[in-house]
């Protein structure tokens, strides 16, 4: 009790040293407890209550640091996303013009075949025109068979001997 006392008495020293006496301080008796507590909750806490105002504020600021950094992540996610977006887009814009340029260029190529095509169509009629208006001879046939020999003949043998018959097997 001593202690809040002399707190007391330096807060109502304080007071007087402005010159300016007035406050609840200097009411009546029931207004004087009143003071009392007004006092001990701003500048008088009880040891338990100061460590958990104490612990409270330090949750506060981690949560305002966490949430500071949960903010400056998601801008910086945003921002790469953006990115990316802006890079995508112009991907796919460079691949759609390549995708319309080798378009135009199969289709140009497609022509081209037809046209050849059409070309070869052309000069393989006039080839057959021109042929079939050539006067040919008569046709002979194309392919003749191969004579059959009727005779045999030995084959020839160079040097081969001369065998000369006997008188004997003529007589029978």
């Amino acid at each position: 009790m001593s202690h809040e006392s002399s707190e007391r008495a330096q807060i109502e020293e304080g007071s007087e040293s402005d010159g300016a006496v007035s406050g609840p301080l200097l009411e009546g008796p029931s207004s004087r407890g009143a003071a009392e507590n007004s006092l001990k909750e701003k500048h008088l806490v009880a040891r338990h209550e100061f460590r958990k105002m104490r612990k409270l504020q330090r949750r506060k600021a981690y949560r305002q640091a966490k949430a500071l950094e949960r903010q400056e992540r998601r801008r910086k996610k945003l921002v790469e996303e953006e990115s990316q977006r802006d890079r995508y887009d112009e991907q796919r814009n460079m691949w759609l013009a390549k995708e319309a340029m080798f378009d135009k260029i199969s289709t140009a190529k497609q022509k081209a075949r037809e046209i050849e095509a059409e070309a070869a169509r052309n000069m393989k009629a006039s080839v057959d025109r021109a042929v079939s208006s050539i006067a040919l001879p008569p046709k002979r046939p194309m392919y003749t068979a191969a004579k059959k020999e009727t005779s045999y003949k030995a084959p020839q043998i160079p040097n081969m001997p001369n065998f000369v018959r006997s008188q004997n097997n003529l007589d029978h």
